[in-house]
C-alpha cells in the first residue's frame, strides 16, 4: 500500500486545480463514527429487514427504537420517527435509504 504523497493521485477530480490539498494515500481525514441513528417508519419492520441483511439479532429492540452492534463496533440504531425526541421536522426526511 503507498502510504506517500503521490502527485499524480492530487490530480484526480481536479483537486489540484481547484487548489485542494494533495490526496495522500493510506490516510483518511474522516473523523472515526460509532453511532448511526436513522429515522425510520416502523421499526420492528426495519428491525427485522436489517436482521436478516446483517445476519444478527439487535442488541435492544422496543416497539419504537432497534439497535445492532455491528463487528466494527459501530452501533445502528432505527427509531420510530412518529415518535423521536425532539420531533423530526421535515428536512429530516430529506435523505431516504
Amino acid at each position: 500500500m503507498l502510504t506517500e504523497t503521490d502527485s499524480r493521485v492530487s490530480q484526480i477530480g481536479g483537486a489540484a486545480a481547484e487548489g485542494l490539498p494533495p490526496c495522500t494515500l493510506g490516510t483518511s481525514n474522516m473523523a472515526d463514527f460509532n453511532f448511526i441513528l436513522l429515522y425510520v417508519d416502523n421499526p420492528a419492520a426495519s428491525g427485522s429487514f436489517y436482521a436478516d441483511l446483517l445476519g444478527k439479532a439487535p442488541v435492544e429492540a422496543s416497539p419504537t427504537f432497534v439497535m445492532f452492534a455491528l463487528d466494527s463496533g459501530v452501533m445502528l440504531g432505527l427509531w420510530s420517527r412518529h415518535t423521536v425526541e425532539p420531533a423530526a421536522t421535515w428536512w429530516a426526511e430529506g435523505s431516504w435509504l
